[in-house]
Order: structure tokens, then sequence, then C-alpha cells
């Protein structure tokens, strides 16, 4: 097992400071951080026992004390998400979000644009999308990390 290899595993216990993970079938263990368990910050509690999925060895001493990441799996898909998306594309999202100034639509592995609406406009809309909804939408602009949404 060498740093950088990816690993399936199942989250199986809560200890201090993270998670245990299972990742094989001879029941090998390897310690996963709280803080390496997801992208955006969340409490410990709200990453579920019993989520299977892939992890990332970024501490390994022959097959012992390995440590994994699951930010690193899903900051990859995600910048490979945001890679593949081009101004002009039409795309079906989810909505994540509502705010007084737009919409935050979900594209896949957490990467969001924003459908800017003036406050008229935007209670119109929130009458017709929901949130978890999936919307078509087309990519008007990217800027940088900033994607910016049209309906279609």
């Amino acid at each position: 097992m060498e740093v950088g290899d990816i690993v399936v595993g199942v989250i199986t216990e809560k200890v201090k400071g993270g998670f245990y993970v299972k990742y094989d079938e001879n029941e090998m263990w390897a310690f996963l951080p709280g803080s390496l368990a997801s992208i955006q910050y969340s409490s410990r509690s709200s990453t579920p026992l019993g989520l299977e999925g892939e992890f990332m060895v970024i501490h390994s001493r022959k097959r012992k004390r390995i440590i994994l990441s699951r930010k690193a799996v899903l900051k990859q898909l995600q910048d490979e998400t945001f890679s593949s998306l081009n101004e002009g594309d039409v795309v079906t999202g989810t909505v994540k979000s509502q705010t007084r100034f737009g919409v935050f639509v979900d594209l896949g592995n957490d990467v969001c644009g924003l459908i800017y609406q003036n406050d008229e406009e935007n209670e119109k809309f929130k009458e017709s999308y929901t949130i978890n909804s999936d919307i078509r939408v087309e990519i008007v602009r990217i800027e940088g990390s900033r994607i910016s949404l049209d309906i279609v």
C-alpha cells in the first residue's frame, strides 16, 4: 500500500478524531481523520457510518498505521467535473439552495453554479423549483471558480 493509492472501504466506527475504515476482504483497517472525511467542514456526526466509497492513502507504513483521505478523492472528482464544463453547455443539475439573489445548482460532484435572479423574479422562480429538484440549465459564463447559469 503506497501513498496515493485508492482503496474502496466502508466507514465502520467513530473514534476520537475521526473514523475507522475497513478497506479489504482481509478486514484491514485504516484511520480516516474527521477533517478529511469530506470537502466541506462538517461535524463528525454528519459522516454516516456504513458509508462505502473510495479513499486515498495519504500515509502508509508497511500496512500499519494507514491514514486515508476521502476529501482528496472528492476534490479530484470535483476538479474533473469542473474541467469538463464549457460555456454554452446545457446540463441537468439539482437545485441546492435558494438565496435572495438567486439559486445555486449542483452540476455534479458538488460543483455549483448560480442562476442570478432579482427579487421579483426570484419569488416566481422559488415557486417553480424546490430544493433537490432537477433543472436544465445553460452555462453562460465561467470565471475562475464561478459558474453563471441560465434556465433553459
